[in-house]
């Protein structure tokens, strides 16, 4: 059942934006047992304690939904926006967060959760704005890392998938991809499909 669900989400969004196709990388259940793996690393370190859950939007909406459901103790929920402005695609430009300058997070257990790490801008914006406000803990999650940084930057604690495994049997043929589905989209659309998807711009 789950896979003809799959297929219905996957022609739904064909038919909307039929110009560029998709290609499956990573199914759901992939994504559930990966999460399962994550959340009791998280239930490990916290021990019951009682964590707050800063979640980035937009992407990481579907990440945070569900691993919320998998931590033990009492979870508050607080979100963040971030934008990044001065370089195509926000590689390098400047990292601007809305929603930091109200939260009261001192002595507590903070757990960012983010979609993509990929520059490592937001992320150290990220923390780099919550570290004066004196958390008890600080600990980073995401969905997708397209590389993994050495320590002491901003790399993630926690990461479900790497980027280049689910890439790397893709031809170098100058083709636009994106990786697209659970929470991550392409200007604006696939977030709501149930597993990661490699999309191919047509």
């Amino acid at each position: 059942m789950k896979k003809y669900l799959v297929l219905l989400t996957v022609l739904y969004s064909s038919l909307c934006f039929g110009a560029d196709k998709l290609e499956l990388v990573v199914p759901p259940e992939a994504i559930a047992k990966k999460l399962h793996q994550t959340a009791t690393l998280l239930n490990n370190a916290y021990q019951g304690e009682p964590v707050t859950v800063l979640m980035v939007m937009k992407g990481a909406i579907c990440l945070t939904a569900d691993l919320i459901r998998k931590l033990e103790g009492p979870v508050t929920l607080e979100y963040v926006q971030a934008n990044t402005y001065g370089e195509e695609h926000g590689s390098k430009g400047e990292v601007r967060l809305t929603g930091m300058e109200n939260l009261k997070i001192k002595g507590k257990n903070i757990l960012v959760v983010d979609d993509v790490f990929d520059s490592g801008n937001t992320m150290a914006a990220i923390i780099k704005a919550i570290k004066p406000k004196n958390p008890k803990s600080l600990k980073t999650v995401v969905l997708l890392s397209k590389k993994e940084a050495k320590k002491g930057t901003s790399a993630p604690n926690y990461a479900l998938f790497y980027m280049n495994p689910l890439t790397r049997n893709f031809p170098d043929d100058n083709k636009q991809r994106n990786i697209v589905g659970y929470g991550i989209d392409f200007d604006e659309h696939y977030r709501e499909l149930p597993g990661l998807y490699i999309q191919e711009e047509k």
